[in-house]
């Protein structure tokens, strides 16, 4: 017997009206997944997004996670990848969308060696890449990080400076002292100091994060150090001393680096010195354009 009852459609997502808006961004976020650096596997999380035209209720979501099970979990981060991926996310959608965003986040890994004595080491960096694209190439690349430095402030070597000065003591106090257990005036201000780095690369440079962290702490010259022996720490105390800076010093030095290349679009920098003196933070922000 023929059933005179219209067939109910179980695909929701497909329903077509006039009346849906328009969505700028949707899709999935915080996926699981990891990537490959060199012999390492690091977890990472992931944002892909579509932007949905008017007239359509939702977009093909599943085509989303398969997409990034094939051409990102595992993978090595490159530019390419990151064209290829947003491509092909606009393209799953059939014409549901024209444009595609994605957002990863995890944590680089470089070796380390200590100043002197060359201990090797390892430490992490707190990376976030976003990526923008059209149908057809990459619109826009925005790569942030986080590099953490020892920073001493000057006013405060001058004080210890200055203290010492006013001991007022004899060539032979002076050799008692170096010879005693008494430890010279310590600088109120000297702490662990952290910059975030946030670039928008040029859309069709290719980039190398740990490069620029590279340059970055060799441009602030005291990074924080790993495993280290008396004649590294020796070293970094040198270090410090010959490289007192403000917060405000940190992000002109990083500033005047990062001008010199051209792959760089715009640059956004914030120095954060948690100081020993105040419960509170000196902080400074520079940017390139704004």
């Amino acid at each position: 017997m023929k059933n005179d009852k219209q067939d109910i459609k179980s695909d929701e997502q497909s329903l077509v009206h006039s009346n849906y808006r328009g969505i700028n961004w949707v899709g999935m976020s915080k996926i699981q997944s990891f990537i490959t650096e060199g012999n390492h596997q690091i977890p990472m999380e992931l944002d892909l997004f579509v932007n949905l035209k008017s007239g359509y209720r939702g977009i093909h979501m599943s085509r989303l996670y398969q997409l990034q099970m094939k051409s990102i979990l595992g993978k090595k981060v490159s530019l390419h990848q990151l064209q290829d991926v947003l491509i092909q996310a606009i393209a799953s959608q059939e014409g549901l969308s024209s444009q595609a965003k994605m957002r990863l986040k995890y944590q680089t890994l470089i070796h380390t060696k200590s100043l002197k004595s060359g201990i090797e080491g390892f430490r992490s960096y707190p990376v976030e890449i976003t990526a923008e694209a059209d149908q057809k190439n990459l619109t826009k690349l925005v790569i942030q990080f986080v590099v953490t430095y020892s920073s001493t402030c000057p006013q405060s070597a001058k004080l210890s400076k200055e203290y010492f000065k006013n001991q007022k003591l004899s060539p032979t106090e002076l050799q008692h002292w170096y010879e005693s257990e008494q430890i010279f005036p310590a600088t109120p201000h000297a702490q662990r100091s952290t910059m975030m780095v946030e670039l928008e690369i040029h859309p069709g440079a290719e980039f190398e994060i740990s490069k620029w962290i590279e340059k970055i702490e060799g441009c602030l010259e005291t990074p924080v150090q790993t495993a280290v022996k008396k004649a590294d720490e020796m070293e970094f105390a040198r270090l410090n001393a010959a490289n007192t800076m403000f917060c405000e010093d940190a992000v002109r030095k990083v500033a005047a680096l990062l001008d010199s290349d051209s792959s760089i679009q715009d640059y956004k920098l914030t120095a954060e010195h948690l100081e020993s003196l105040h419960p509170h933070n000196a902080t400074s922000q520079m940017s390139k354009n704004s």
